[in-house]
Formats: structure tokens, C-alpha cells, sequence
């Protein structure tokens, strides 16, 4: 994953925030391997971390009016990850631990 300048992530936001599919094929590459491993961890073994992934881009790229820059874009992006993650675990069937 790459770091980049206040400077060039404000150039990369506005980009994203104004539709360029190239920015944002580049913030899916950049981001999508740490949105992966952080959804790994909280749903384990699951079938179900790719849709989840999905889920916290989509998010991400329709929040992004939203997002005021008083964080890293990827700090904000990992908190949408961790939250989309979440969610579906809340979802699923609870599974009783008595016989």
C-alpha cells in the first residue's frame, strides 16, 4: 500500500469525488488488499469476505461528499471496512452453542 501526500491524496479525492474511473480503479487497487485483510480478520473463514469487500467500496465511493479529510482517506476507508464487516456478521443467524 502506497502513502501518499496531503497534497496528492487531496488531488485524489477530488478526482474520486468527481467521477474519474481511473482514480478510482486506482484507490480500489491501492486500498483493496488492506480492506481485505481487515475484513478477513473479523469474519474469519467466511465465503462471504469478497462481498463484503465490495460492500465497503461501494460505501466508501457514495460517502465520499461526506468525508471532511479530518482523517487519512485510508484510516476513514479501514473505519467502513470494520463497520460493513460488522454489519454483516450482525446479520447472520444466530447459531446456538447448547445441544
Amino acid at each position: 500500500m502506497s502513502t501518499l501526500s496531503s497534497e496528492a491524496e487531496e488531488g485524489c479525492l477530488q478526482r474520486l469525488r468527481d467521477g474519474d474511473d481511473e482514480a478510482t480503479e486506482r484507490f480500489v487497487r491501492t486500498h483493496i488488499a488492506r480492506v481485505r485483510a481487515v475484513v478477513r480478520r473479523i469474519l474469519k473463514d467466511s465465503a462471504d469476505v469478497d462481498d463484503v469487500v465490495q460492500v465497503a467500496f461501494m460505501k466508501a465511493l457514495r460517502a465520499l461528499p461526506d468525508f471532511e479529510g479530518r482523517s487519512k482517506l485510508s484510516t476513514w476507508l479501514h473505519r467502513i471496512a470494520v463497520n460493513a464487516a460488522l454489519s454483516h456478521l450482525r446479520r447472520l443467524p444466530k447459531v446456538s452453542s447448547t445441544p
